[in-house]
């Protein structure tokens, strides 16, 4: 049984600068007008061969990077030729620059940035360290994605999924099962992506996060009940269960030795 149709993802500059100034040390040098711009791809792009005016490899939804290699050739440029050479390239419109290793802002970037609205930011962090978070940031954020209905659990540190229609029991189970040591990710709605194009990620919506809904008494908050080691925000999708309602006569398999997969995202 497959998922809904997945979305297609894209986030906005002023969420990238979110991240990176908790987790690069991000700091926004020029072009505050342009945060509403969007990343839709995944991949950072570094500036070398647009710098060499090939800026036909510059797309306008990737992160471009500028590194200490980078920040030395322009340097040694005389402003002319500087000039027209990073105009070509900011000509093409993409997402925003990044300044890795300390290098700085100097300000005819920080001019340009601001002329043509695009957001210029600054990490001390290497090249290198700067690309491996961004990436890992992107795949999860721009990851396809679908939700269904259910529970996710981490049972003994397996993602189980618990799936069955509606007043069958999946929420009170899920409860049983937190009350008996095991970690909620979410209850009701479950969100699927698709990491690394191997990996099912499973979470809750940011909305409903660590609340479940229970038939009689209403929500409860998972985390304030049982504490922070009773949830979790993420888990990878192992095992799949459909739970039914007992049915007189009807003959079920005891032994369970049928595999049977669920398919998402193909």
């Amino acid at each position: 049984m497959a998922g809904e149709e997945q979305e297609a993802r894209n986030i906005s500059v002023q969420q990238f600068y979110e991240f990176g100034a908790k987790r690069l040390e991000m700091k926004l040098a020029a072009g505050s007008d342009g945060l509403r711009r969007t990343i839709s791809n995944g991949r950072v792009q570094k500036t070398g061969l647009a710098l060499a005016n090939f800026v036909e490899v510059t797309t306008e939804e990737r992160v471009q990077l500028l590194g200490r290699t980078e920040m030395q050739f322009l340097e040694q440029l005389q402003p002319g030729p500087r000039a027209k050479m990073l105009g070509n390239l900011f000509e093409c419109q993409p997402a925003c620059f990044v300044i890795s290793t300390g290098a700085g802002a100097p300000d005819y970037l920080c001019e340009i940035a601001d002329h043509y609205q695009i957001p210029l930011f600054t990490s001390p962090l290497e090249s290198a360290d700067v690309i491996d978070l961004i990436t890992h940031f992107l795949d999860i954020q721009l990851a396809p994605r679908t939700s269904v209905h259910g529970d996710l659990l981490d049972i003994f540190g397996l993602g189980v999924l618990l799936q069955g229609g509606s007043g069958v029991g999946k929420s009170e189970c899920a409860l049983d099962l937190v009350a008996r040591g095991h970690r909620l990710v979410a209850d009701d709605v479950v969100e699927i992506k698709l990491v690394e194009n191997e990996v099912l990620l499973g979470s809750c919506p940011e909305e409903i996060r660590y609340l479940m809904e229970l038939r009689g008494i209403g929500l409860i908050d998972v985390k304030e009940l049982f504490g922070v080691g009773a949830v979790r925000e993420s888990k990878k999708i192992e095992l799949a269960i459909d739970l039914e309602l007992w049915r007189d006569g009807e003959q079920y398999s005891r032994t369970g030795l049928e595999r049977k997969h669920r398919s998402f995202f193909g």
